[in-house]
């Protein structure tokens, strides 16, 4: 018989430790990391170049490049491209960030050696013809024209642009007109740059076997690397000074707002446990803004929080969309919720349900060698240390009352917030 009247016994985790990749070369003196304890017989590759789209003339030349690499490579065309990757159930993600560039090759063990070649060619030997590049650039103007008519896009280009300044590479924001007017060479220029010019990270996790590591080192052990260092683009944030922008939308429905403050780098030693203040403030569902604005407010169906940490600075980040009306109310409730942090109203029910909370976070972790390996990949992605995961644990058993005022009172002052605001002012209270 079932006991459904007694609840089961609630436990705290443990310390969490994480298996440790096996440390290689390929042939040609590229780095390997293997996470292979995977008891499926699939296998995730990825490769990791130290170069993005701010290294790239602006971040849609690298999104493009990176849409364009599948359209034909080395002897085989889109179509074939295609439907190699089809035919064997293979996925592939190959994406741009603001420092570092990615390919994501996910296939079944059996069918990874007949993948590899065309994987190896869309690195090496992109063909970028002109028929699918327009099809691509087209398909990406009309993108970015829908997506320009959402309030969410204009608060967050808004908010960037006060926080990163007006003319940063991660700030600047393509038009429609720019990326039609893309040409051929730009994008090959762009790739020689992202995935050309410097040699990559390997990383290879699940079911990983003897033949599996030969079949990699025969096709990506084989590429021709460069022994060249990745120079970064590293142009520090010079944000605005606090204050609120309003992005008119006439018609709009809704109003998109972000509230941005700047924040410490991630070396400062307040940045981890400023990063589980975040969390408490709105980073997760039973977070301070979910239950004030969502649950007893009404004013939204959701309200999140984030600390950012980029190369060139750091923010903590507020984002939510509301009805117009709702707008000013909302801003005020987040701005109070703030101030009362600072104040230490923090009770032992809220900080052990954050605490929990984020521990269930970094035991995800260590669910399966491809969230192990994504651990591993994230230390080089975000240019975290290696103990990261060790740190966390750490200043999570650390939090208490006091010390999560203190870190509200230094970093989530609300006389430092940059507001963005797009929507229908008439309609707004």
């Amino acid at each position: 018989m079932l006991d459904r009247t007694t609840p089961p016994t609630i436990s705290r985790f443990g310390h969490l430790t994480l298996p440790r990749p096996t440390l290689s070369t390929l042939s040609n003196n590229i780095p390997l990391s293997v996470i292979g304890n995977g008891a499926d017989e699939i296998c995730r590759l990825s490769l990791i170049w130290e170069r993005g789209g701010a290294e790239a003339m602006t971040m849609h030349h690298g999104a493009i490049t990176a849409l364009m690499m599948r359209e034909g490579a080395g002897s085989h065309t889109a179509t074939e491209v295609a439907d190699t990757l089809e035919f064997n159930g293979a996925q592939l993600r190959i994406d741009v960030g603001a420092h570092t560039s990615r390919l994501e090759l996910t296939a079944t063990n059996s069918r990874m050696p007949h993948v590899l070649p065309v994987i190896a060619d869309i690195i090496t030997a992109p063909q970028f013809p002109a028929h699918e590049l327009g099809v691509v650039l087209e398909n990406r103007a009309r993108a970015l024209e829908i997506e320009r008519h959402k309030v969410g896009y204009h608060s967050r280009h808004a908010i960037n642009a006060m926080m990163m300044g007006d003319s940063h590479p991660l700030a600047i924001e393509a038009t429609p007109d720019a990326i039609r007017a893309l040409a051929r060479q730009e994008i090959v220029d762009t790739w020689r740059t992202l995935f050309n010019s410097v040699s990559p990270s390997v990383f290879l996790a699940g079911h990983v076997t003897p033949a599996i590591t030969e079949a990699v080192d025969h096709t990506i052990g084989a590429m021709k690397v460069s022994a060249g260092e990745g120079c970064q683009n590293i142009i520090p944030f010079t944000p605005e000074d606090p204050g609120t922008k309003v992005i008119e939308r006439h018609g709009s429905l809704q109003s998109a707002v972000r509230i941005a403050l700047p924040a410490i780098p991630r070396e400062h030693p307040d940045y981890i446990p400023l990063r589980i203040l975040v969390t408490a403030l709105g980073g997760y569902f039973g977070s301070r803004l979910m239950l004030n604005i969502r649950e007893d407010k009404g004013y939204t169906y959701g309200i999140q929080s984030s600390l950012l940490g980029y190369r060139e600075g750091s923010m903590t980040m507020i984002g939510s969309e509301c009805d117009n009306k709702y707008t000013n109310a909302l801003i005020d409730e987040t701005l109070g919720e703030l101030d009362r942090m600072s104040s230490g109203d923090f009770t032992d029910t809220e900080i052990e349900r954050v605490r929990s909370y984020v521990m269930s976070q970094l035991a995800a972790v260590s669910d399966t060698p491809f969230s192990i390996c994504s651990y591993y990949e994230n230390i080089l992605l975000a240019n975290v240390p290696a103990d990261y995961h060790e740190q966390q644990q750490q200043a999570l058993q650390a939090i208490n009352p006091d010390s999560l005022a203190r870190l509200a009172a230094d970093y989530l002052r609300p006389s430092d917030a940059r507001i963005a605001i797009a929507g229908d002012m008439k309609t707004q209270k």
